[in-house]
């Protein structure tokens, strides 16, 4: 597992690194966006002592963020306050909005140049090395593969990046309110990320065997598009078709 990984990234970090403006635009977002979550977890307590209790008194804690509210008069109070919290709100989600347009346009590009690369290397095969691949299976390559590819740049990698970053923003407030209900709480990740961790490497080899089938099942429509009047002739179709739904249920599987 590790070793397919450091196999996988030392891939794809030359295609990354082109488009690494885009990356870090991303980032910067998250690290916006991360940053607005903690503020908006830290000021929704303040926020419902606030309603109860009413005036600057309810603030609490938001004094720490925006100390003008304590000089306010109540009255000014009752507005100002719900509308720091609408636009910290607002303020996440541009940063979402930002850093999600930066992740698919750095997804799609690392995809466009890995087709690139897939392409400029069966060009420079041989007619031999070319005729013993199936073309289904090199077709899917530019296929399912690519766009897996481009998925996990996009969705898995940013999502890593987007949700570790709130989480460390998170932690860092809830240990700040209550380090002890904190320490209490925290015990229980390791038993949440080990089932976690053996689903994910499941999953994973679950679906390299599908993407390989599929090259399989794309072959397959290649030969039997190809020799459509061969299987018309001995009148084969049945058999084909049968073939067919078997690599199909494997694949489903």
């Amino acid at each position: 597992m590790r070793g397919e990984l450091t196999t996988a990234l030392r891939v794809l970090v030359p295609l990354a690194r082109p488009h690494r403006a885009l990356f870090l635009a991303a980032l910067a977002c998250m690290g916006i966006l991360g940053t607005a979550t903690g503020v908006y977890a830290w000021m929704m307590g303040p926020a419902l002592r606030f309603l109860l209790s009413g005036g600057a008194e309810g603030l609490g804690l938001a004094a720490a963020w925006l100390p003008f509210l304590v000089h306010l008069p109540a009255e000014q109070v009752r507005w100002a306050f719900p509308l720091a919290l609408v636009g910290v709100g607002v303020l996440k989600g541009l940063a979402y909005l930002g850093q999600f347009h930066a992740m698919g346009m750095f997804g799609q590009r690392v995809g466009a140049d890995l087709r690139r690369r897939l392409f400029e290397s069966l060009t420079a095969w041989s007619p031999l090395q070319l005729s013993q691949q199936r073309e289904g299976d090199l077709l899917a390559r530019f296929g399912a593969d690519v766009a897996s590819v481009e998925l996990a740049a996009n969705y898995a990698l940013g999502g890593w990046a987007r949700e570790g970053i709130q989480l460390l923003v998170l932690v860092a407030v809830a240990f700040a309110l209550n380090w002890k209900l904190a320490l209490a709480a925290s015990l229980a990740v390791p038993l949440a990320a080990w089932p976690a961790v053996r689903l994910t490497r499941s999953f994973l080899r679950r679906a390299r065997e599908g993407h390989a089938r599929l090259g399989t099942l794309a072959a397959q429509v290649q030969e039997g598009v190809g020799g459509v009047r061969t299987l018309q002739a001995f009148n084969a179709q049945g058999a084909e078709l049968g073939r067919f739904d078997r690599e199909a249920a494997a694949q489903l599987r």
